[in-house]
């Protein structure tokens, strides 16, 4: 009597329980790979940027892509940002802690702003008008928190608007509001204001569409 020949082995199939799983963690692994894009990108343009007269378009980079990605993504691309940049510029300093944290609230903020109205959606002219004002009071809060790092010890302790230890919170508040506008607000602050604006104006759209189309979204 002939036997039969042996079956092929047949791979193991996995569960379909676990496909899910799979793609969750290539969506992960994608979105974390373009957060590192756009701190790539983001540095690049803080390196050929920063101290031109307030010029920083780093932060057209950071508020759209922390709308795209949310706030604990957009917070990391703004930490990551200054991290990439400091490194290859060898800027560190006391300084730093500041810049992290700034531009890190900067991509949180950003992230939690609103995409719907009444249950409308926010697109088109009105997103950019939103990340454009957002964009301005971003750049006004960024200098005034940079001024912190250096105002109590580097202003002087006999003027007007240093920093005094027996004065009083509202008191010092002043001095530091009134030494913020005459030192960056009116100035610097400004010109970063509105470099962002503008720049989110032009090219807001375009890095919208594409970064959504990159997320899935």
């Amino acid at each position: 009597m002939t036997s039969l020949p042996p079956l092929p082995s047949v791979p193991p199939v996995p569960p379909l329980s676990a496909l899910p799983e799979s793609r969750r963690h290539q969506s992960a692994a994608h979105t974390i790979a373009l957060v590192g894009v756009l701190a790539a990108i983001a540095s690049a343009v803080r390196i050929t940027t920063v101290g031109i007269a307030g010029v920083e378009a780093v932060f057209i980079v950071i508020i759209i892509g922390a709308r795209v990605l949310g706030p604990r993504l957009g917070m990391l691309l703004g930490v990551a940002t200054i991290m990439v940049s400091s490194t290859i510029t060898g800027g560190f300093g006391p300084w730093t802690l500041f810049q992290i944290l700034g531009l890190g609230l900067i991509g949180l903020g950003a992230g939690f702003l609103p995409h719907r109205i009444a249950k409308k959606p926010i697109r088109g002219w009105r997103e950019l008008a939103l990340l454009a004002a957002y964009g301005i009071l971003a750049a006004y809060f960024f200098g005034a928190f940079m001024n912190l790092w250096f105002w109590p010890v580097m202003v002087g302790p006999d003027t007007s608007l240093s920093f005094s230890p027996t004065a009083t919170l509202s008191e010092n508040a002043t001095r530091f509001a009134v030494f913020t506008f005459v030192t960056s607000t009116s100035t610097w602050d400004t010109v970063r204001a509105v470099t962002t604006a503008v720049g989110i104006a032009l090219v807001g759209q375009f890095m919208l569409r594409a970064l959504r189309r990159r997320a899935g979204h």
